[in-house]
């Protein structure tokens, strides 16, 4: 049939193109019914996905030695942000505030960074502008980490990582 031709056109271009000149292939490609692609979760708002994230930022001032803020942060649910379109995505996304929920959220002092440095742990609504939570991103986001320790803590992100997925209602 004229899409089987297609498909085997679209995955040979693919193949070839320098974009995948990696490990990755593309093979079988096939049209999936629109219900399977709902059923995996792929078009789901964002309100229905999370995402996890660990992360180290590095924090000015430092956060007191011996302070139970990095405690009274970390039992913190459902903290509700507002986050304006940050400005490294503005120009090509619309200048709105968006709410996002931040589900979870657990901070440590790194040991012997004096309280400069801190590990933080996080659950977050997908969508959520991580970074930007961390560092602020002068004001658009609120409240910001720095907001939540504190003090009139300034934070950097100096490492982010994706530790996990969820689509909610999905095992």
């Amino acid at each position: 049939s004229e899409l089987r031709e297609n498909l085997v056109r679209a995955e040979t271009l693919m193949n070839q193109s320098s974009f995948l000149k990696t490990d990755v292939k593309a093979f079988n490609l096939r049209v999936v019914p629109k219900e399977t692609y709902k059923n995996v979760g792929l078009r789901l708002n964002s309100n229905e996905k999370e995402k996890s994230y660990s992360c180290i930022c590095i924090c000015d001032p430092p956060v007191p030695t011996g302070s139970s803020i990095c405690d009274v942060v970390s039992a913190m649910e459902d903290v509700e942000l507002k986050q304006q379109t940050p400005i490294r995505v503005s120009h090509r996304r619309s200048d709105l505030v968006r709410s996002r929920t931040l589900r979870e959220i657990k901070v440590s002092v790194i040991p012997g960074t004096r309280g400069r440095c801190v590990y933080v742990d996080l659950r977050a609504e997908s969508g959520t502008y991580i970074k930007e939570f961390c560092h602020g991103d002068d004001g658009r986001t609120k409240p910001s980490l720095g907001d939540l320790l504190g003090n009139g803590t300034k934070c950097d992100i100096i490492q982010l990582d994706v530790t996990k997925v969820d689509a909610v209602g999905f095992e």
